[in-house]
C-alpha cells in the first residue's frame, strides 16, 4: 500500500511564523524524550527540523484554509462546539509535515505530533486540523493530548476519527477515518443495538492494538480485550465507500 505525507493544518490568528527558538523551546519543556533537533533552519515563511532520519516541515501561507474542506469536520466535532467558529474566522494557517527516513511510521507520527503541538503553543493558532484523520481539535485539547503521548499511548483523538452513524431503529454504526494512513484498514461497525459510547471505546482499543503491534486483521479473525470478550471480524466493502475494504467488527 502507497502511504501519502502525513500532514497537520494549524489555522492562526494572524499570518506570523514562529520563530525555530520559540518552537524548540517549548519542545524541550514539554517532550524531552524527543531525539535532538539538528540543524534547525529558517528562511522567510518556512522552517524545518531534522529528528534523527525525519525532516519536519512548518510553511505559512498567508491566507485561511477553505471553509468548504472544513466544514465537514468541524461539524463533525462533537467534542468542540467552538470549531466552526474557530476555522470559520481565521486569517492564515501553516501547513506541517514530516519526510520520514525510516519506514517507521508511528514514530514518525508521534514526531509529528510533538513539533504541531509545540509549533501551536509557540504561536497564535486557533485551531489544528489533521489530514489523514480528517479532524479537528482545539490547540488547548491537542497540546494536552499530546503531553501523554507514546508508542504505548497512541493520542487516537488526535488522529482518528470515530464517526458514530444513528440508525433509524435505534441502531448504530461506527466508522474510522485515519487508520489508512498507517496502512491499515479502516474499521467499521454496522446496524449495532450496543450503546454509541460502548461501541466507540471498543473501537479505539481495537485501533490501538492494531496500530501499537502492527498486526493486520485478517477475515474470520476474533479479537477482543479479554478472554471472555471476542469480537468476529470481517473483510468486506465499505458500507460508506464500496471502492475501500475495511476490517468490520461484528459488535
Amino acid at each position: 500500500m502507497s502511504l501519502g505525507p502525513i500532514i497537520a493544518f494549524l489555522a492562526l490568528d494572524d499570518a506570523a511564523l514562529p520563530s525555530t527558538e520559540q518552537v524548540l523551546q517549548v519542545l524541550s519543556q514539554h517532550w524531552p524524550e524527543m531525539p535532538a533537533v539538528a540543524e534547525p533552519q529558517q528562511r522567510p515563511g518556512v522552517m524545518t527540523f531534522a529528528l534523527d532520519d525525519d525532516l519536519v516541515g512548518i510553511a505559512l501561507i498567508p491566507k485561511p484554509l477553505p471553509w468548504k474542506d472544513m466544514a465537514g469536520p468541524c461539524e463533525a466535532a462533537w467534542y468542540w462546539p467552538q470549531a466552526a467558529d474557530a476555522f470559520q474566522d481565521h486569517a492564515a494557517h501553516l501547513i506541517a509535515t514530516i519526510l520520514a527516513g525510516s519506514r517507521d511510521r508511528l514514530q514518525s507520527a508521534v514526531r509529528l505530533t510533538a513539533m504541531v503541538a509545540a509549533a501551536a503553543a509557540a504561536s497564535n493558532a486557533r485551531g489544528i486540523y489533521w489530514g489523514p484523520g480528517r479532524l479537528v481539535n482545539s490547540p488547548k485539547d491537542f497540546f494536552r493530548e499530546s503531553m501523554q503521548i507514546g508508542r504505548t499511548n497512541l493520542p487516537l483523538n488526535l488522529w482518528l476519527d470515530f464517526r458514530i452513524v444513528p440508525g433509524g431503529d435505534a441502531t448504530h454504526s461506527l466508522f474510522t477515518t485515519g487508520m489508512a494512513a498507517f496502512g491499515h484498514r479502516e474499521l467499521e461497525i454496522w446496524d449495532s443495538g450496543k450503546p454509541p459510547q460502548f461501541l466507540r471505546d471498543c473501537t479505539y482499543n481495537v485501533a490501538h492494538y492494531v496500530l501499537e503491534k502492527g498486526v493486520a486483521l485478517k477475515q474470520n479473525e476474533t479479537i477482543g480485550i479479554s478472554d471472555e470478550e471476542r469480537i468476529p471480524i470481517t473483510v468486506e466493502p465499505s458500507r460508506w465507500d464500496s471502492s475501500m475494504m475495511v476490517s468490520r467488527l461484528e459488535l
